[in-house]
């Protein structure tokens, strides 16, 4: 059988579930071919090649839309401030979403795939044309326009054109599925509610360190720093309070202080700590959302303190659920040893169930 993943495959959780799939599939026996879009519209990745374009006519309609995009994008926004409407490079997605899958749809055509998964939300209109592959799916981390939207870079009008676009493409294909149950619960409420849902998930590899108990707890956050969503004011005032946490990851900004380790030369430094951190901005679409480094976390037996108001029946058994005010509070009182090491088994018990083997098995009906 023979599979194309469709991505854009970054160091951080973006290229984790291709690679997961390919070994996934490989070991049944199919043949994976990994496509990753972010440099579609250039002739290559480095140097020279990386800013100009290819001399196609579809490629260079992509590569000017980007570049007017790049050029809008920050001296747009403030020229328009205060006016009813605003540009931002995000505003012109629609047109990137369809000139990418014209692309796909060009150099697809005769490949001859048995199945596409596609795991990038700007590559998924590849369906809207023929069909390229018997079974077609869309496996995305997140509603792609309500994240623009809620991240404040798209005017209303502009955000509902993109979110009807994106439903279209839902209804094309064979299944549509999100990296965690509660962004699909929250597009079936919200956005769209067919009968082409998959539930393939979000796992995780389960490394061969765990963290042990200490009576004076360190707490850890891992990852990227440059999403709205992480709420980096929330995340500066608990360094502030609490003196033992240490964040990880990019870019940095000056609120951390001493809190900031830089990048972590492996995620096994998590076995060094008793709690691993979320921090979440509290809108609609975040009430629904899902952070990957929570299973990481919990992969090392590491109890998650995580925002009151995000909940999740499947994660919550391991985590804490705070605000500013019982944040420390809560490590207080679970910072005992038999306590500690309770919710320690709990989170290594979730980790184990979200291995990427059992994880990525509905996928076994369409080989």
């Amino acid at each position: 059988m023979k599979v194309l993943v469709i991505c854009s495959t970054d160091e951080f959780a973006n290229g984790v579930k291709p690679g997961e799939l390919e070994k996934y599939l490989r070991a049944r026996g199919c043949q994976v071919d990994i496509y990753s879009g972010a440099y579609l519209s250039r002739v290559g990745k480095k140097g020279l090649a990386g800013v100009l374009p290819r001399p196609e006519p579809r490629h260079l309609a992509l590569y000017f839309v980007e570049l007017i995009a790049a050029v809008v994008d920050v001296p747009g926004r403030k020229l328009l401030k205060g006016s009813s409407w605003t540009v931002t490079k995000w505003s012109f997605m629609k047109p990137v979403m369809q000139l990418r899958g014209a692309i796909l749809q060009k150099e697809l055509e005769h490949a001859g795939y048995d199945m596409i998964i596609c795991e990038h939300g700007w590559d998924i209109a590849f369906v809207a044309g023929k069909r390229l592959a018997k079974t077609q799916i869309l496996d995305l981390p997140v509603p792609g326009a309500e994240e623009i939207y809620y991240g404040d870079h798209v005017s209303r009008r502009n955000y509902r054109a993109l979110r009807d676009y994106e439903v279209g493409l839902y209804a094309k294909a064979d299944r549509v599925g999100f990296h965690w149950h509660t962004y699909a619960d929250y597009v079936k409420k919200e956005k769209y509610n067919g009968q082409n849902f998959i539930d393939i998930g979000y796992g995780v590899s389960l490394p061969g360190k765990r963290a042990e108990h200490s009576a004076e707890p360190r707490i850890a956050f891992l990852g990227w720093l440059g999403g709205y969503w992480i709420n980096r004011p929330l995340l500066a005032r608990l360094c502030k309070v609490y003196p033992h946490i240490d964040v990880y990851g990019g870019p940095s900004f000056d609120e951390l202080g001493d809190s900031y380790k830089g990048y972590a030369p492996t995620t096994d430094v998590l076995a060094d700590y008793q709690f691993g951190l979320i921090t979440l901005r509290d809108d609609p679409l975040r009430r629904h959302g899902f952070s990957s480094k929570q299973l990481r976390y919990y992969s090392y037996g590491l109890p998650v303190l995580s925002p009151s108001w995000h909940r999740d029946d499947v994660l919550d058994e391991a985590a804490l659920l705070y605000d500013e005010e019982s944040f420390l509070r809560l490590i207080h009182e679970n910072s005992g040893k038999q306590k500690w090491t309770e919710l320690s088994d709990k989170a290594y018990d979730i980790a184990q169930r979200h291995d990427w083997e059992n994880v990525l098995r509905p996928l076994d009906s369409f080989l």
